[in-house]
């Protein structure tokens, strides 16, 4: 009988701390990445994400998410994002630095084997029905960039 009780009391406990760590979450509505190339991201390589048609009238985030390897030799990323959105044509270009260092040269992302790194790019009021998509190249003086894993792009409402 104490066996049964404590078991509903673990279950009640259980699923209410899942609901409160999912209820605090912000929803994302798509989360892509594109992995890179070993041999490097070279200027040359556009990488295209789609934006597919939007559910519902509201403000979306938007977050550029990079995952580098321990050997990035690179303290800082400089990027251009460009957001090209349809039924009503707009078209935004943004130059992003990804700083990847602190002061002391020690890497900031989290992990261990490969490290993330996310920056909010830009909050969009979008309307229902919007579709577009979303073009990101480097515009570092390497043409090749050594150490860059997976690029991706995060929606958020």
């Amino acid at each position: 009988m104490i066996q049964k009780y404590y078991n509903i009391v673990f279950t009640i406990l259980f699923v209410s701390g899942i609901l409160s760590l999912t209820s605090c979450d912000k929803h994302t509505i798509s989360h892509r990445y594109h992995c890179i190339n070993s041999d490097g991201w070279y200027r040359s390589d556009t990488l295209f994400f789609a934006i597919d048609s939007i559910e519902s009238d509201n403000t979306y985030h938007f977050i550029l998410d990079l995952r580098t390897t321990n050997d990035c030799p690179y303290k800082s990323l400089w990027l251009t994002v460009e957001k090209e959105l349809c039924p009503n044509p707009t078209f935004e270009c943004d130059t992003i630095e990804f700083v990847l260092t602190n002061q002391q040269h020690q890497r900031t992302g989290t992990g261990i084997h490969l490290l993330q790194y996310s920056k909010e790019i830009k909050s969009t009021y979008l309307n229902k029905g919007t579709n577009g998509s979303i073009r990101i190249y480097h515009i570092m003086n390497d043409d090749c960039l050594t150490g860059i894993r997976d690029i991706g792009i995060r929606i958020e409402q």
